[in-house]
């Protein structure tokens, strides 16, 4: 298989991502509940890891793995979501 340059930009962006959090962590831990929104952006920069992976080694694995990661973040944004906003409500 082969791997397609928008999956590594992707993941090449993704982890700087992670790399500017980590270092403004002090600010964004003033964002109401920041680990679940957190906990939602390491999977979903899990699923493109594992799309990279998926071209060079055990591919239906990984793929399965980027797939329930990417459905993992979309349930993780949507509680993040669903507290700040209910929560305001009250």
């Amino acid at each position: 298989m082969i791997v397609q340059e928008n999956e590594i930009v992707m993941g090449l962006f993704g982890i700087v991502v992670l790399i500017f959090m980590i270092i403004k962590r002090k600010q964004i831990s003033s964002i109401p509940y920041h680990a679940v929104l957190i906990t939602g952006y390491t999977c979903i920069l899990s699923g493109w890891i594992f799309t990279i992976l998926e071209s060079f080694i055990l591919s239906n694995m990984f793929n399965i793995m980027e797939h329930f990661f990417y459905a993992l973040s979309a349930l993780f944004i949507l509680f993040w979501c669903w507290i700040v906003f209910h929560k305001q409500k009250i």
